[in-house]
C-alpha cells in the first residue's frame, strides 16, 4: 500500500477501503449500512474488535443489517442521536479513507456507480485528527437497542439515497412486515381486472334501494368488488385493496357497506371508500401510514411482476398471511 496522501476513485478506492479494513483496530464511522455490508466489506466475519458508527435517522440503515453486527446486543455497534450522519471514515492502523462510499452494495460493489477518497497515511499529523474525530463521535455516540432496532426499515427500496428521501419507515410494506398485528381486522384484497359499468351500476342500483341504503353516498365514492369466491360473512368490515395494473400497484383503503348477490350475473360486494389517511380509531386502529404512492412503488417491487400477483389474485389475506408472503420477497440485493 502506498504510503503517501493518495487520492482514488471506482474499484481501486473499494480494494484500498477493503485494505484498510483488514488492518489493526478497524473503525468505520458511515452513514448507511447495507444488507450483507459485512460480506462486502470483508468477505467474512467482520473482524474482533470493529467499532461500528452508522445514521438512523434517514432511515436507510435496514433491520437486518443492524442484526448482522449483533444488534441490540453489540457494545460496539453504534449511532449519534439527533444527527445526520453523512460522512464516511474507514480507519484502521493501516491508514484511513475518508470518502464518499457507504458500506452497502452500492457503495462498495456497483460498477456503475463513481464513488471517490482520500487516502490518508497512518504515520500523519492528519491521521491522527482522523483517528481523534472518530473517537470524539464514538465517545458521543449510543449502542443501537432494541427499540431502535424494532424502529429501523424492513425492507429497503432500490438504493438508499431514493430510500431516505422517502418515508421508508413508515411505508406500508415496512409496517406490514414489522408489526402485522397493527392491522387486525383489515383484510387485504388482492385484484388485477376490473368491475364493468353495467355491473356496478345494477348493483348500485339494487343497494339504493334497500331500507339501510345512505342516500348521499353517490356511485362514484363507492367500489365493487365482483365474481370472488368469498362468503358474504367471510368478507372484511375494513379492508386495503391492492389493485395491479401492468406498471403499477394501486392502493386504496375501503368499509364494507353491502353484498349484492346478482348484478348482472355476477355477485357484488360494495364498499366505501376511505381516505388513506384516515387511521387509528376510525380505521380499526390502523397505524398511520406512508405516503401512498411511496407504497405503491414499493410494493409493486416486491410483489408487481405479473406471475407472482397471479398467485394473490382474487384473495384476502390477513395482515399476518400478508406478511409472510412479504418476507418471502424482500430482496436484499
Amino acid at each position: 500500500m502506498n504510503k503517501e496522501f493518495s487520492y482514488f476513485s471506482g474499484e481501486m478506492l473499494r480494494k484500498v477501503i477493503r485494505h484498510v479494513m483488514q488492518g489493526g483496530k478497524p473503525r468505520m464511522c458511515v452513514a448507511f449500512l447495507g444488507p450483507n455490508w459485512t460480506h462486502e466489506l470483508f468477505g467474512a466475519a467482520p473482524p474482533q474488535g470493529l467499532k461500528v458508527i452508522c445514521d438512523l435517522s434517514m432511515g436507510a440503515t435496514t433491520r437486518s443489517a443492524l442484526e448482522e453486527f449483533g444488534a441490540p446486543k453489540n457494545e460496539k455497534l453504534r449511532f449519534l442521536d439527533n444527527t445526520q450522519l453523512h460522512g464516511k471514515i474507514y480507519i484502521s492502523e493501516s491508514g484511513a479513507i475518508v470518502c464518499s462510499a457507504n458500506a452497502t452494495y452500492s457503495g462498495l460493489s456497483r460498477e456503475d456507480r463513481i464513488e471517490d477518497g482520500v487516502f490518508i497515511p497512518a504515520n500523519s499529523s492528519v491521521f491522527n485528527n482522523v483517528a481523534k474525530e472518530f473517537e470524539q463521535r464514538y465517545a458521543h455516540s449510543h449502542k443501537v437497542t432494541q427499540a431502535k432496532l424494532d424502529e429501523a426499515a424492513v425492507y429497503l427500496p432500490y438504493t438508499e439515497e431514493k430510500a431516505r428521501s422517502s418515508q421508508v419507515a413508515t411505508s406500508f410494506p415496512n409496517l406490514i412486515l414489522r408489526n402485522p398485528s397493527a392491522f387486525r381486522g383489515v383484510g387485504f384484497a388482492f385484484s388485477q381486472s376490473s368491475v364493468s359499468k353495467k355491473v356496478k351500476d345494477s348493483a348500485y342500483s339494487q343497494y339504493q334501494s334497500r331500507d339501510e341504503a345512505v342516500e348521499s353516498i353517490t356511485c362514484k365514492s363507492l367500489d365493487y368488488f365482483s365474481s370472488w369466491d368469498t362468503a358474504e360473512a367471510d368478507w372484511p368490515a375494513l379492508l386495503i385493496g391492492i389493485y395491479r395494473t401492468p406498471s403499477r400497484i394501486i392502493l386504496s383503503k375501503h368499509r364494507f357497506i353491502a353484498f349484492i348477490e346478482d348484478a348482472h350475473g355476477e355477485e357484488v360486494f360494495i364498499t366505501r371508500k376511505v381516505d388513506w389517511r384516515v387511521a387509528g380509531v376510525a380505521f380499526g386502529d390502523c397505524p398511520a401510514l406512508g405516503k401512498k404512492n411511496i407504497s405503491e412503488t414499493e410494493l409493486f417491487d416486491l410483489i408487481g411482476e405479473e406471475e407472482i400477483f397471479n398467485g394473490l389474485d382474487g384473495r384476502i389475506l390477513s395482515a399476518s398471511e400478508f406478511a409472510a408472503f412479504l418476507s418471502n420477497r424482500v430482496s436484499f440485493k
